[in-house]
């Protein structure tokens, strides 16, 4: 059967075919959900097309880790296979194409954050991902307790450029806007046509950090006729107005920010959100006040962007260690109205910065003359806004100022996505990260336009849907 692209130790290896064995295989291209298809989170997918296959993401299940009290770099991948926390890679047994690349399409966790748990499944496979995905996959591997061994072959592609993988794909990463920087959508050319693998993207003019969604690009694919089927998230499917840009937050963080002087700040937002961090290290320095970013993630996506030169620091220090954050918020708590702190919880995750602060662990007494400023929303997830809504109300009885709505979503609206489909003119679609209603609404919304039922393929993970 040939070797197998696994580690000796694992459990119950799934087979992945490298060897050169003639097999006989259907020249259709087949999408297989891994993960990420049930749920928001942990997106994994399978494109094969004849005798090869190309993996797409690699990602955690955010939700099922929430907080800084877990650090998966001391977890095993059966860890953290047991709580549902990464996609089921025994899925790969079904797979019987030789896997000849992984893509990584950004750095969001949900899409990068297992990368360093699952690699050891792709030996001798190259990974292709864009800069800033790779700064952030490269520091979780270095952070890696477990499975140490090789590392996989990085390489690294820029959004607009196009790789070829085995004799049969060709994968162009259209550059888009998103919350994180380097964020690219996946034309998968083979054959018989294109999949569009087109998670987590928006339209927007003015992203800050970042470029813009390739419109122009993306039309030339429609005007072709060749897509043959795309899939797309539904994060914010049930909003029918176009998501706002990047620069409206701008607007609202800067009002907010300039409007409250001679008072404590304390501003939380996504530490992998580079242009939502520098509109808050900027505005907080017009006001005089020292900015100090505090998190353990805050340090690592901040640590990638500054070696990328995506953000501007200034005099703006960032701690991540637990003793280190200890000794900032001891040195301060006497002089709040200097400093404006950014510090990771803006989901109310359990052992948080944000968290720690408000259940006393860390050396922060919140007053009336503090102001916490979630420059986020909440992941729309039962747990996420649970524990917002949960956090929100405890530093409101602490008598906290709780300032809401500095954000926009990075995520395309229900309105943004039918203009999506009509530029690209795809002639299946598969809509995932979201539970069963977002699935059943992106369906509703396709039937609106034009496509038949049959033509929307609301898959659970581990099935399979072939496009043609």
């Amino acid at each position: 059967m040939g070797k197998h692209i696994l580690r000796n130790s694992d459990r119950n290896p799934p087979k992945i075919l490298t060897s050169s064995k003639r097999v006989k295989h259907e020249m259709t291209v087949e999408i297989t959900a891994i993960g990420g298809y049930d749920e928001i989170g942990k997106n994994m997918t399978v494109v094969s097309f004849g005798d090869e296959a190309i993996v797409i993401d690699l990602g955690l299940h955010v939700e099922k880790l929430m907080g800084e009290r877990y650090n998966i770099s001391r977890m095993s991948r059966e860890e953290l296979l047991s709580i549902e926390a990464i996609p089921d890679y025994r899925r790969l047994r079904k797979i019987p194409q030789k896997i000849v690349a992984v893509f990584i399409g950004h750095a969001h966790l949900d899409h990068v954050g297992a990368a360093s748990k699952l690699s050891g499944l792709f030996k001798n496979v190259p990974f292709y991902m864009t800069p800033f995905t790779a700064g952030v996959f490269k520091g979780q591997l270095d952070d890696e307790e477990k499975y140490k061994g090789q590392k996989p072959d990085i390489r690294i592609v820029k959004p607009g450029a196009k790789v070829s993988a085995g004799k049969s794909f060709v994968v162009e990463f259209i550059g888009v806007s998103h919350s994180v920087p380097d964020s690219a959508v996946l034309a998968i050319h083979t054959p018989k046509g294109i999949f569009l693998y087109a998670l987590d993207w928006k339209f927007d003019d003015r992203p800050g950090v970042g470029g813009k969604t390739d419109i122009s690009r993306l039309a030339q694919l429609g005007e072709k006729g060749r897509v043959l089927g795309m899939a797309f998230d539904t994060t914010r499917i049930e909003r029918s107005e176009p998501t706002g840009s990047e620069h409206y937050a701008m607007e609202k963080i800067e009002q907010a920010v300039g409007s409250l002087e001679g008072e404590g700040i304390i501003a939380t937002t996504f530490a992998s959100h580079i242009a939502r961090l520098q509109t808050l290290i900027n505005e907080g320095q017009k006001q005089k006040r020292k900015v100090i970013l505090l998190g353990r993630s805050m340090e690592k996506y901040v640590g990638v962007a500054k070696e990328l030169k995506l953000i501007s620091l200034n005099r703006a220090e960032v701690w991540g260690r637990p003793k280190s954050i200890q000794a900032v918020l001891t040195k301060i708590k006497e002089d709040k109205d200097r400093y404006l702190l950014i510090v990771t919880g803006n989901q109310g995750e359990p052992g948080s910065v944000l968290d720690r602060m408000v259940e006393g662990t860390l050396p922060y007494k919140f007053s009336k003359m503090d102001n916490i400023l979630f420059c986020s929303e909440a992941i729309p997830t039962e747990m996420n806004l649970k524990c917002r809504k949960d956090i929100e109300r405890r530093l409101k009885t602490m008598g906290a100022g709780v300032h809401l709505g500095l954000h926009v979503s990075g995520h395309a609206s229900g309105g943004d996505i039918e203009r999506f489909i009509k530029l690209v003119k795809p002639k299946k679609l598969v809509p995932t990260h979201g539970g069963i209603e977002k699935l059943l609404r992106a369906r509703k919304l396709a039937e609106g336009i034009g496509y038949k039922r049959e033509d929307v393929h609301l898959l659970h993970d581990g099935e399979s849907v072939k496009l043609g």
